[in-house]
């Protein structure tokens, strides 16, 4: 009997893949893995910051509204941010100053949670503005 000749691609040595899948796998899961972790990073980053820009918005228009002093003004930016995102913006610091000239300034600077690691994100925020002031009969 003659003998058979093996389909082209199927003979020894021919595609000899065997392993290939595993060392794709090995590369490209973490890879992807990565760029997820990032991708979500990058996401909580984005709604810290908008967080606690208008919590310090919030915060400013309170303060030139009727100031009080920045214990009032501290306790609304610290109110906004529970309510927006106290899960996202950690440890806040907030300061209000009563600049020269009629201003007072908010400002706050807090940290995220960080998903990847060796990352440690922060985000910050002022507002400026000048105090108003009611004048009877203008």
């Amino acid at each position: 009997m003659p003998r058979r000749r093996p389909a082209p691609g199927r003979g020894p040595g021919a595609g000899n893949d065997s392993g290939s899948a595993v060392a794709e796998i090995v590369i490209v899961l973490p890879t992807v893995i990565l760029g997820l972790a990032l991708f979500f990073q990058v996401a909580m980053w984005g709604l810290s910051d908008h967080a606690l820009s208008a919590a310090v918005a919030e915060a400013g228009a309170a303060a030139r509204a009727e100031y009080q002093g920045p214990s009032d003004a501290t306790q609304v930016a610290r109110s906004e941010i529970s309510s927006l995102a106290a899960a996202l913006v950690a440890h806040p610091v907030i300061s209000v100053t009563l600049q020269p000239g009629g201003f007072v300034e908010v400002a706050a600077h807090a940290s995220v949670p960080s998903i990847v690691p060796g990352l440690d994100p922060t985000v910050s925020a002022t507002s400026i503005g000048p105090l108003q002031k009611f004048r009877a009969g203008e």
